[in-house]
């Protein structure tokens, strides 16, 4: 129903009546020109005269009219049903096939009251479409799966979620800590079986998830074995090669009790690189039915770190034994001292060699430094007052030192904030300040501008422009320089002042670190996301090609073939992204994959190796014991029920019924300007028409 308002006080439409009778008034009250028999004729102009004036008038105030729209809307129910894998098995080994029919009945009963939307649910939860339970999900996230619904509901009229799962959960926190919207009961159907039936089981495995070449590492594997007192089980622990699997260890463990939960260690070791795939196996029971969780898999990366460190020393000095001290605390480095120049085939296989007070007065290093340049080693050079500096600014040329042989200066280090090559800690940028000086030689220092600079010379309080430890790569192989000598003074202050040689070690390594990586040159290169994924991840490759100035083009195609454990292979194309080559696998079969990717370019074939596991998710089949005491509390907690699939048809009734499931009654008032009104334009026109004609017919016109 409609209704008039106006934006002024409603008593100005007064002045509105008065003002159009006067201007009707002085228009027919003396008006002698109509005809005098017509007695009605001046009251019907009068009045025709009258309307549309009072009618303008009135517009000037504003007029509104407002209509007030009820709707009524229905309450709104979610039906949200567990998809995973551990209600699959409980309805192959139950036989109650007509669970979907009953909740499509559910659906359809409550339908006739109630807008009802189905939802199935999983890791995500997502629209039920008719048909499109699979019950295949790997992972069970009940709280996302509520939160989701109290996300889509918010500010709706929400009658109750109905929750359809065994209880058991493997992703997210506690469903009884989910948010929901006040005052909605969760209602849940009860399913799978809360017997306690024959089962052993491997729980959980800790571990790491990289390990080193030739490293031990402890893993502990959680068994669990229901009603299987004083029986005895076999652990195997089983390594993947080439070949197929292999034995590591075996052992009995006896089971004290029908609820029996015991911690293992195991030590691996690990004597090659790359990805190792471990099996770990309980026996099964007799008469057990679920065998899935009698075994579970583990991956761990193994990275060859080691670094044979050479210290090349003119003669004996107290910081090479500091500097092997602090490097063999890295069981990544092996360390080895040399007072001679090592021989081929040592200084083959050094990574990374330190030139103490070299070259010296009675000893060149022309044809080390040839050999190191070859085998493009890193190196670094620590320079003090046994340092030839005539021979030292002829055997590089990055930094020249011109000064009197034997002469020092005491220099502490300043940090120069600049330098972005890697970081050091707040404690070591403060504490470094306060470290005893190093024997620095003394005069003019020039360097190149390839030379970037870690720790300037301060000396007494003067910080000065040369450099106390610099960095330089060139042509790809990088250089330390440590323009003084004595670091050991700095490692026994460390100690002195915290008990430990943290701060220097920190130092060390991450000189080392920066110095001895070396950078990737290769043209044609493939990334994978990660070395393992698990079955739900989307499996991503990525390529890139580089030209002989090493800018990113993806002109010409590139190929790849991946060859899984059993030899089957698959051929695939790169598709070109922007500057780079991109591969989406998405989601594959578990396992360890290989790839090959080629591409041709310039005339130049370029093949990039590579490969990744796929791991499966095993989280479902840990154990089948439904949770039916989580769904009572949920239950407690949001004043809703627990019904058993049998019971279905109740619950359809009990919602049907119940008082506290009501619909909402909206009201929207619409606004609009009387002036918006087509019948409004008759209302004036009509009525001034009129009057006119009527004159001109009686001759007033």
């Amino acid at each position: 129903m409609e209704q008039l308002s106006f934006q002024y006080p409603i008593w100005l439409v007064v002045f509105c009546i008065l003002g159009a009778l006067l201007f009707a008034a002085l228009l027919y009250w003396r008006t002698k020109e109509l005809d005098k028999d017509k007695r009605w004729l001046k009251p019907l102009l009068f009045f025709l005269r009258f309307l549309p004036i009072m009618a303008i008038a009135s517009l000037l105030l504003g007029p509104l009219l407002k209509k007030l729209i009820q709707e009524t809307k229905r309450p709104s129910i979610a039906i949200v049903t567990d998809n995973s894998r551990s209600v699959g098995t409980w309805l192959d080994q139950s036989g109650n096939q007509a669970l979907h029919t009953n909740i499509g009945a559910l659906s359809s009963g409550l339908g006739e009251k109630y807008d009802v939307t189905t939802y199935s649910f999983g890791e995500d939860i997502s629209l039920l479409e008719a048909d499109t339970m699979s019950y295949d999900q790997d992972i069970t996230n009940i709280t996302s799966s509520l939160q989701y619904i109290s996300d889509v509901y918010e500010g709706e009229n929400l009658g109750a979620v109905i929750l359809a799962t065994d209880g058991i959960y493997n992703g997210g926190q506690n469903p009884l800590y989910a948010s929901l919207p006040s005052n909605i009961p969760v209602h849940s159907i009860a399913l799978g079986d809360t017997t306690k039936r024959k089962d052993a089981s491997v729980q959980t495995i800790l571990h790491n998830e990289v390990a080193y070449l030739n490293d031990e590492m402890i893993t502990q594997v959680d068994i669990k074995a229901i009603n299987a007192s004083n029986q005895t089980l076999l652990l195997t622990i089983e390594k993947e090669t080439g070949s197929g699997y292999i034995t590591v260890e075996t052992r009995n463990i006896k089971a004290q009790g029908n609820d029996f939960f015991a911690t293992e260690e195991i030590k691996l070791t690990f004597k090659e690189v790359g990805i190792v795939h471990y099996r770990y196996r309980i026996s099964s029971l007799t008469n057990e039915i679920n065998r899935s969780n009698n075994r579970k898999d583990i991956y761990i990366e193994v990275l060859d770190a080691r670094q044979d460190i050479g210290i090349i020393a003119a003669s004996p000095h107290p910081d090479i034994t500091a500097l092997k001290q602090i490097l063999e605390q890295n069981k990544n480095y092996q360390v080895k001292l040399y007072f001679d120049n090592p021989s081929s085939s040592e200084l083959s296989g050094m990574d990374f060699a330190i030139l103490h007070n070299l070259p010296s007065g009675s000893r060149n290093i022309n044809s080390l430094l040839t050999s190191l340049n070859n085998r493009a080693t890193p190196r670094m050079f620590i320079v003090g007052e046994k340092t030839n500096l005539t021979k030292f600014n002829q055997v590089q040329s990055l930094i020249t030192i011109k000064g009197s042989r034997g002469s020092s200066n005491d220099a502490q280090g300043e940090v120069d904030g600049s330098f972005e090559n890697f970081t050091l800690s707040e404690t070591l940028k403060s504490e470094i300040k306060r470290y005893p000086p190093l024997s620095s030689p003394f005069g003019e220092y020039t360097s190149n501008g390839s030379l970037q600079t870690l720790l300037h010379q301060r000396i007494g309080d003067i910080t000065t422009d040369f450099p106390l430890l610099s960095f330089a790569d060139v042509d790809g192989v990088k250089t330390a320089y440590l323009l003084g000598t004595d670091i050991w003074r700095w490692k026994l202050f460390d100690y002195l002042q915290n008990e430990n040689f943290n701060l220097i070690t920190e130092l060390i390594d991450k000189t080392i670190i920066y110095t001895s990586t070396k950078e990737d040159k290769r043209k044609f290169r493939v990334n994978s996301n990660s070395n393992v994924y698990l079955t739900n991840d989307n499996v991503t490759l990525t390529a890139e090609l580089y030209n002989n100035s090493y800018e990113l083009v993806n002109g010409p195609e590139a190929v790849i073939q991946l060859r899984d454990a059993e030899g089957n292979s698959y051929d695939y194309t790169f598709s070109k992204n922007d500057k780079i080559y991109a591969l989406e696998l998405g989601k594959i079969s578990p396992g360890s994959y290989r790839y090959t990717a080629e591409t041709i370019f310039n005339g130049d074939q370029y093949t990039a190796q590579g490969k990744f596991v796929v791991r499966e998710i095993q989280y479902e089949m840990y154990d089948l014991e439904a949770q039916h005491s989580l769904l009572y509390a949920l239950a407690d907690k949001t004043n809703g029920s627990v019904t058993y699939p049998g019971q279905i048809s109740t619950l359809t009734d009990q919602l049907l019924s119940s008082d506290s499931i009501k619909p909402v009654i909206y009201q929207n008032v619409i606004t609009k300007p009387l002036m918006d009104s087509k019948w409004l334009f008759f209302l004036l026109v009509v009525p001034l028409i009129l009057e006119w004609l009527l004159r001109r017919y009686h001759g007033s016109l």
